[in-house]
């Protein structure tokens, strides 16, 4: 079976939003600051992400601390498509604003090629991957 995500494509008319003073509606939506008050941060949990791969050098994935390629990449568990790379930040970013488990680990399975797509032996690879290093997926 084969998984394709989207394209991403950023145009002029594309608005980047700072991240000070704003309001991260997805934290409301899904009631992270009352799973917070009661305690849930990510503190002492792993969690494995599976997408394109991740950014490791950028800031808010400090808390990043594995990564591996089951796709074959040029560019190996590294984020060529960027969606992996926000995906891995919305789990575990460093920045409570941005970070739903913003104390714990994260891991990256690169399960999606560059392009978004891939196949189901690539996911499953990289899910039994996360599992083998004891994250959750």
């Amino acid at each position: 079976m084969e998984f394709k995500l989207p394209p991403v494509e950023i145009v002029d008319t594309s608005t980047v939003l700072p991240l000070a003073n704003e309001v991260n509606w997805g934290m409301d939506i899904f009631g992270v600051e009352f799973l917070r008050s009661k305690g849930f941060t990510g503190k002492n949990v792993l969690v494995c992400i599976v997408d394109t791969g991740a950014d490791r050098t950028h800031p808010l994935l400090k808390n990043c601390i594995d990564a591996k390629d089951f796709t074959r990449s040029r560019v190996g568990p590294n984020d060529a498509h960027g969606h992996g790379t926000h995906c891995t930040g919305t789990v575990g970013g460093v920045d409570p604003r941005v970070g739903v488990a913003f104390e714990g680990k994260t891991i990256h399975g690169k399960g999606l090629s560059d392009s978004g797509s891939g196949g189901s032996d690539d996911l499953v690879r990289a899910m039994e991957w996360g599992i083998e290093q004891g994250a959750k997926i």
